[in-house]
């Protein structure tokens, strides 16, 4: 009697497969840790992780990069500076 092979899930990430893993850190470019770390807060479906990684790396790039509100200098009165000297004492 024949039995049907059963195919893999194409759709979920297997940390038991090597290969897999392999391939996927290479495909989204992080690291093993950061992709357990993804796959615990946002499940195992590998959509799920891309668009985490995705909005990871974009919100990465976006806190490295000044706002352009921190590029526009705003005027600093000397009661202002004197009240920051005297916190950080």
């Amino acid at each position: 009697m024949r039995r049907i092979k059963p195919s893999p899930i194409r759709n979920k990430i297997n940390f038991s497969n090597a290969n897999e893993l392999r391939v996927l850190k290479k495909r989204l470019g992080v690291s093993v840790g950061d992709l357990r770390r993804i796959v615990a807060k946002v499940g195992n479906s590998i959509v799920t992780v891309s668009k985490e990684v995705e909005l990871e790396k974009a919100n990465g790039a976006n806190s490295q990069s000044p706002s352009p509100q921190s590029k526009l200098s705003s005027p600093v009165s000397h009661e202002d500076a004197d009240v920051a000297t005297m916190q950080q004492r």
